[in-house]
């Protein structure tokens, strides 16, 4: 989340939106590989989420809900032409920070 909160700082809105994104399929990745050793491989990022839900880690419905809404963010600020405001990044690296979080906790418990 350093590299996102770096690039927010500098007014870098695509590069800390796409970062906090892939620290957040990072994360969620790690708690899966601990949980159930595995992680999501399909192209569908529900697929991730749902996937999460099902980790038997603590609050992981909750927090998969929370995984998926980063996700759907993640076609709209790498591929559309408009860049992405500041006040979206700075909401998605909030939720993406919380959800890093969360992650750490329960791998490191």
């Amino acid at each position: 989340m350093g590299v996102a909160k770096d690039c927010a700082g500098r007014g870098l809105w695509r590069a800390a939106g796409l970062n906090a994104v892939h620290a957040a399929i990072s994360a969620a990745d790690a708690v899966c590989v601990l949980r159930l050793h595995e992680r999501a491989t399909g192209e569908q990022h529900d697929e991730a989420a749902d996937l999460l839900g099902l980790s038997g880690a603590p609050d992981a419905r909750d927090k998969a809900l929370q995984f998926a809404a980063i996700l759907d963010l993640k076609s709209r600020i790498a591929y559309e032409v408009r860049p992405p405001s500041k006040g979206e990044c700075e909401v998605l690296v909030r939720r993406a920070t919380r959800f890093v979080e969360w992650a750490v906790a329960v791998v490191e418990a």
